[in-house]
């Protein structure tokens, strides 16, 4: 299994709101995407600070470790 770059998972703050999530991965997923896999139950564990959703930076990247495919899965 491939691993995050090292870059990423230094830029990913402890606490991240979902409507910044989409740029800190340069727009790989779109924020209503994170609130569609929040309701199918999909998407990192979240919760809210006052009206922000938000997610824990080991969630996040737990989340990503999981979506990520070998070469061999990808073929």
């Amino acid at each position: 299994m491939e691993t995050l770059p090292q870059e990423l998972l230094d830029s990913i703050p402890p606490i991240i709101a979902r409507t910044h999530l989409p740029r800190l991965l340069g727009g790989a997923i779109a924020y209503q995407t994170l609130c569609n896999y929040s309701v199918m139950g999909k998407g990192p564990v979240s919760f809210k600070i006052g009206k922000k959703v938000c997610y824990k930076k080991s969630d996040v990247i737990a989340w990503l470790e999981s979506r990520m495919q070998s070469p061999s899965e990808r073929a």
